[in-house]
């Protein structure tokens, strides 16, 4: 069965892939990192919206996440990069080190470059996805990543139908006034680096 199916939405997850007396069993387990409460509620909402049987820890920075894998390891997780004490790119790092075979999801407006971007998937990221994005995109890009890996989950159709689609309008419309001052403050910092870097190369010459 393939993993993702045509309809008169356009390409959509194939909710009968797998086993589905397997699927039925299987409660997926979810771990976000993510400093911004608001945001964290957002991404809830989109989340257990789309999936069925699933299990989201949230967690408000890279200590505390590294910290509750001695007790809980999830099939997946989405993390955000810039954030107090260790940030995206370090719990990255340090789940390469301990050899942890769970997929990362990096969600983030602030890999925003090629080299950021490219930063993530060298430390092992399955996939980049930036803030703000599109409710349905997250939901369909979370279930290629889970299928990729072969990992059971089921899904709720209802979360593609007209009127979920523009609930989850609404929502992607709050998560853009959310994330505007965190996109702003990333191209500020962009262009700052880039004038320190063309200053240093006209003391040069």
């Amino acid at each position: 069965m393939t993993a993702f199916v045509k309809s008169k939405r356009g390409v959509v997850p194939n909710f009968r892939s797998g086993n589905p007396k397997t699927m039925k069993k299987k409660t997926l387990a979810l771990a976000l990192l993510e400093d911004d409460a608001d945001v964290a509620a957002a991404m809830r909402y989109i989340i257990e919206a789309c999936f069925t049987r699933c299990d989201l820890r949230i967690y408000g920075n890279g200590a505390e996440f590294l910290s509750s894998l001695k007790r809980c390891v999830p099939d997946l997780l989405m993390t955000g990069i810039f954030m107090p004490g260790i940030d995206g790119y370090e719990v990255m790092m340090k789940l390469r080190k301990k050899k942890h075979s769970f997929p990362v999801v990096v969600v983030s407006a602030s890999v925003n470059t090629p080299e950021r971007m490219a930063r993530a998937f060298a430390l092992g990221a399955a996939e980049v996805i930036l803030k703000p994005f599109e409710p349905r995109d997250l939901f369909i890009r979370l279930c290629r990543v889970l299928q990729q890996r072969k990992i059971r989950y089921t899904c709720d159709p209802v979360a593609l139908r007209p009127e979920t689609t523009v609930q989850f309008g609404f929502l992607f419309l709050l998560m853009q006034i959310l994330l505007f001052p965190v996109v702003m403050a990333a191209m500020l910092f962009d262009a700052a680096k880039n004038r320190s870097g063309r200053n240093g190369e006209d003391k040069k010459k």
